[in-house]
Formats: C-alpha cells, structure tokens, sequence
C-alpha cells in the first residue's frame, strides 16, 4: 500500500514510503500529510511524512518521545494535526508548526486525537471520557 494523490484523474503525488497513507492535504493540494510503517525501527512504528509537492521534497516526522505518530491533515501555512501514542499506550491530538509540538489532551479524557486545522488554525477532533467518545474545536488564540 502506497499513498498516491489524484486530481482529475491524473495522479497528483505519490510516495514510496512502505505501508503509506495520505490523510490530508492544503486546499491548493500543495501540502500533503499522512503516515506510513518504518520498518527500519525496531518495533516498527507508524510514522509521519509532509509532502511539499511544489518542491518535490518528503519529510519524515515523529513526535519527540512517541512510539507512534499519525499526521492527519495540514493547513496552507504548513502546520500539522495528528495523534500519537506515548509509551504508557495513551493518545494525545498534536499540533506541529514552526516552533515544534505542542500536545493537545482534553481536561480528563483517556485519550485525545486532533483529526483536522483551518487556515486560522482551529483545531477539530475527539476525545475519551467515561467511556463516551466526544468531539472538540480548539479555537487558536492569538
């Protein structure tokens, strides 16, 4: 399984990254994040990529100290949301810009996981708590 983008049929940007998967992309399609399998690493972890398809370029990403991270969607200015589990097995939501990660957890939730970010760069998502899945929206406060 290989991540491939299309756009009137015709493929847009694809990936040789094993096990891929492209979640989102910039509404002009520039941007393009997803996740994929390294099996370079032992365990094998779930792993992140952003594809600027202007330039050509795949970068390759986790969150600091995560056994898994899953990019999942990705603004114009370049910032990303996703999810990645710690090493107590616990999801958290991220949100990676230019100054790096901050993690995203819901006051008391088991489990947090930011699925999508707008231009302005609001954040969308669910979280765990009393068993109950919910959604959230973080508004960036600027």
């Amino acid at each position: 399984m290989f991540g491939a983008a299309f756009r009137d049929d015709e493929p847009l940007e694809m990936t040789d990254l094993f096990a891929s998967m492209h979640n989102g992309a910039s509404p002009n399609g520039r941007l393009i994040v997803g996740l994929y399998l390294n099996m370079m690493v032992t365990p094998n972890r779930s792993e992140s990529y952003l594809i600027d398809v202007a330039r050509g370029e795949t970068t390759t990403f986790i969150v600091p100290g995560s056994i898994a991270t899953s990019a999942w969607d990705v603004n114009p200015r370049g910032d990303i949301v996703g999810v990645f589990r710690d090493a107590a097995l616990v999801f958290h939501g991220f949100v990676r810009t230019d100054a790096g990660f901050t993690p995203i957890d819901v006051p008391g939730a088991t489990a947090t996981r930011a699925f999508g970010i707008n231009a302005r760069g609001d954040v969308v998502g669910s979280y765990v708590l009393g068993g109950v899945t919910h959604g959230f929206q973080a508004v960036r406060v600027r």
